[in-house]
């Protein structure tokens, strides 16, 4: 009986702990996966941007149900961006930041000289909430100006910003195989995440272009 009572204990203890464990996952990408058009005349790929990426087990971004040009399948300028795309993203109450396990920090990465991703290294880490035998998540991308230490002071002040199209990311088992980065399993699934981080029209830039857009209609039905 004592043997028995052991065991489930143990049992109980090791379940525990299980339920704290998370899945696997590489966040990262190669060169010129993301370049801005906030510091020069035209897009740049290089290391001006932090980027962090958000998840859920399935759904659609709310961001992506916006206006405007937040990502582009090229290098070409990727527009301008319109609606309100920072709120979009802080308040999507389906997709969350990601949250390194071991650290209970903000999963933030930089871009590289090059316009690739990097974080941790290049190392595998675990995401808070995620399954410990490996799953499938749907994720995106976000970008912003560097000169903002996390998405939401970038927020406050309207930074820049960027998001990739969301894609189905296979993350691994906690301690079992190393999973593909975010570049490689992006092209797995067979979507482009390549984004560019642009600036945020100001509210008075929104109402001069109604402006102009009514003068000019207004200017045609008169000829």
């Amino acid at each position: 009986m004592k043997k028995i009572l052991v065991i489930a204990t143990m049992a109980a203890a090791l379940s525990g702990l299980t339920a704290f464990a998370q899945g696997t996952f590489v966040f990262g990408t190669g060169a010129r996966f993301l370049w801005n058009n906030f510091t020069g005349p035209a897009p740049a790929a290089n290391a001006s941007m932090d980027v962090a990426f958000l998840w859920a087990n399935s759904g659609t971004p709310q961001v992506g149900t916006d206006t405007g040009l937040g990502h582009t399948a090229t290098n070409a300028y990727p527009g301008s961006l319109s609606g309100t795309p920072w709120s979009s993203i802080l308040n999507d109450s389906t997709f969350h930041f990601a949250t390194n396990n071991g650290t209970g920090l903000l999963v933030v990465g930089t871009t590289t000289a090059t316009g690739g991703v990097s974080y941790n290294g290049g190392s595998s880490f675990l995401v808070t909430g995620t399954a410990v035998g490996g799953g499938n998540a749907t994720v995106y991308m976000i970008g912003w100006d560097a000169a903002y230490a996390n998405p939401f002071l970038a927020a406050a002040a309207n930074a820049a910003v960027g998001w990739s199209n969301p894609f189905v990311y296979a993350y691994t088992a906690s301690g079992g195989l190393t999973p593909p980065n975010f570049g490689t399993q992006s092209v797995t699934d067979g979507i482009d995440a390549h984004f560019g981080v642009v600036p945020i029209p100001e509210p008075t830039t929104f109402a001069f272009a109604g402006m102009s857009a009514a003068a000019f209609l207004i200017f045609r039905r008169r000829k």
